[in-house]
């Protein structure tokens, strides 16, 4: 059995159960990387590494990696399109696939990315994730999901929920956040009062069980980045996020995190 892996489409969905029908918890960007822990006839149960998210996906999804190449592969600079779509061409077989806004790529000093002996031509600007998380980036790379629709396990700019968008945008900034909001949650140093919150501060939602449900993105001017339906600005304050379509407040304030130092 193959310990690693990664995944060899566009996107795959991690899925809950070994089945097309359950429910998708996450997704994989091409290129991400994992650990296997267990494998089926059609699903393989795998170890997401960039989050150690666990979850079931498609074989048909996987190339195996060493554990050689998988190290190798760790230790690699990594940048990121610069598009909504970017083609990478196969440099053995001339084979392309079209990779997301957000797909980590882990480059070679010929900035061609290089998984195990395989190395892809980038077919289009790429940008290097920052050694330190600078907030006004932060918001300008949230910007860029802006009208995104809302998609549960979601986290590519063609459908993600609301700690997709801030997983990945804070990834491609330089900082690892785990996969649920709730977790999130327990991440960085708490803001006791709103009006201390910075822009780039994660804002943290609960229901009326004190569950957190939700989180989004500082911005300016007493705003929110966040996936509610779809990508959107909205107002907020310490009582929460007011949605002016509806005219009262979507979602109640519980957290302020700073994630960035």
């Amino acid at each position: 059995m193959a310990i690693y892996g990664f995944c060899n489409t566009s996107l795959a969905a991690l899925r809950a159960e070994p089945s097309d029908r359950s429910e998708m918890v996450s997704q994989l960007f091409f290129g991400e990387m994992f650990t296997i822990l267990e494998e089926s006839v059609k699903w393989t149960f795998i170890r997401n590494e960039i989050d150690n998210y666990n979850g079931w996906i498609d074989n048909k999804q996987i190339l195996p990696l060493s554990e050689h190449a998988y190290t190798s592969a760790r230790i690699r600079s990594v940048a990121f399109p610069k598009n909504l779509v970017t083609s990478l061409r196969h440099t053995g077989t001339n084979v392309e696939t079209n990779v997301l806004f957000g797909t980590p790529l882990p480059i070679n000093k010929r900035n061609m990315m290089e998984i195990d002996k395989s190395m892809w031509e980038i077919q289009g600007e790429i940008f290097n994730r920052p050694n330190k998380a600078d907030s006004k980036l932060v918001i300008e790379t949230a910007k860029v999901f802006l009208n995104a629709p809302y998609l549960w396990g979601g986290k590519s700019p063609f459908g993600l929920d609301c700690s997709g968008l801030t997983q990945t945008v804070f990834n491609m900034n330089g900082i690892t956040l785990p996969r649920d909001a709730y977790l999130q949650a327990h991440e960085g140093e708490t803001v006791n009062l709103f009006d201390e919150a910075l822009p780039g501060d994660l804002l943290f939602f609960d229901n009326q069980e004190a569950r957190i449900i939700h989180v989004g993105i500082l911005s300016y001017d007493n705003t929110i980045i966040h996936s509610s339906g779809r990508v959107r600005i909205d107002p907020v304050d310490h009582y929460g996020i007011y949605n002016k379509e509806i005219h009262s407040y979507s979602h109640k304030l519980r957290i302020i995190k700073r994630i960035i130092k």
